[in-house]
């Protein structure tokens, strides 16, 4: 059984205790101790604060969410300010989360992870706007529509491991974002998405700089979306190491399999503006396969290559594309081999 603490929006800082956790009130000399197989809410159960700040610098705990938990909609978990949550250290095993759970809207998510001297910090695995699943029925594109989310995503990492990765935009069920933006430095990665697990991301800029990516789990990913929807998303790697990529799921857009959940699928998977790909001074670059949710979308993929697959679906070609977007490629890799079977698609629209 996990049991859940909230901190109803007043600064929180903790450290290890044995196996415990012990959280102090940042400026009292309040404090408890508490199992590290706990849930820390930056917010509060079932009322709106105006903002909440969490500190960790050591020991393991299974859960950490910036916002609250929503009991429903007449009584929303929201933090109409900025969740802060800085790791210095420690372990979170399960996930960490920018927003709230359930009917929970933040306003602005800043999360800072970092390694201090001497300190280990790992996570799990990171979802950006909050935990919709089951409160939010329906993928939304807007933040009056939005039942779960958060409005600004701020993720800063430097000199940590996250697990099973990370993702920038959406989050656990139909989540939505408006605005992220991801910087990673130096850190080790075991997946990396636009949208984890599901929702929808309107706008995402993720640089990353000196990361390794790796299998650290039975699966490794890679690619704008796991599920859900994307409006406009950046992504940048300088100076990055992908170590045994041939293991690796990795799309330009959703991942192979996105269909096999427990909605079959539905919705869609879909990038509807426009979507960059940048890979600069990198070992071992992943070849990036073009699946489905690409038809409206205007692409730049450089310094990797692409290929066209069969998606699991239907295990058949999908060239339902859209002629008037723009799609362009630095090195299009499989193009030629596989042009029989989308020999409607027009070449002259492929530049390089």
């Amino acid at each position: 059984m996990y049991i859940c603490k909230w901190l109803c929006g007043y600064g929180y800082s903790y450290s290890r205790k044995s196996n415990n956790i012990t959280i102090s009130v940042d400026g009292t000399g309040e404090s408890q101790t508490v199992a590290n197989t706990y849930s820390l809410y930056g917010g509060s159960y079932g009322k709106p604060v105006s903002g909440s700040t969490i500190k960790m610098t050591s020991g393991t705990i299974y859960r950490i969410y910036g916002g609250g938990y929503g009991v429903s909609a007449e009584q929303p978990g929201n933090v109409t300010g900025t969740a802060s949550i800085t790791i210095e250290g420690g372990i979170i095993s399960d996930q960490l989360t920018g927003g709230g759970n359930q009917y929970a809207k933040t306003d602005k998510a800043s999360i800072n992870i970092s390694k201090a001297a001497e300190a280990k910090t790992k996570i799990n695995c990171l979802y950006a706007g909050g935990v919709g699943h089951p409160a939010a029925k329906d993928l939304v594109r807007t933040w009056d529509e939005a039942v779960c989310g958060t409005k600004e995503v701020e993720i800063n990492i430097e000199n940590a491991t996250l697990t099973e990765g990370l993702g920038c935009g959406g989050g656990q069920g139909y989540t939505y974002t408006e605005k992220s933006t991801v910087t990673i430095k130096n850190s080790t990665l075991g997946s990396f998405y636009g949208t984890l697990a599901n929702g929808y991301a309107d706008n995402i800029t993720a640089t990353l700089t000196g990361c390794m990516f790796r299998k650290l789990i039975d699966y490794f990913e890679f690619a704008a979306i796991n599920r859900g929807a994307i409006n406009n998303a950046s992504f940048s790697f300088d100076g990055c190491t992908f170590d045994n990529i041939s293991d690796a799921n990795a799309g330009v857009g959703p991942i192979l399999g996105w269909d096999n959940s427990d909605t079959s699928g539905d919705p869609k998977p879909a990038v509807e503006g426009k979507l960059s790909w940048k890979f600069i001074n990198t070992t071992g670059t992943p070849v990036m396969h073009l699946g489905p949710g690409l038809s409206q979308a205007d692409i730049e993929v450089s310094g990797a290559k692409t290929k066209l697959i069969k998606f699991a679906q239907k295990n058949e070609w999908n060239c339902n594309f859209v002629f008037s977007r723009k799609w362009t490629y630095m090195d299009f890799g499989k193009w030629s081999k596989h042009r029989r079977w989308c020999n409607t698609y027009q070449q002259r629209n492929i530049s390089s």
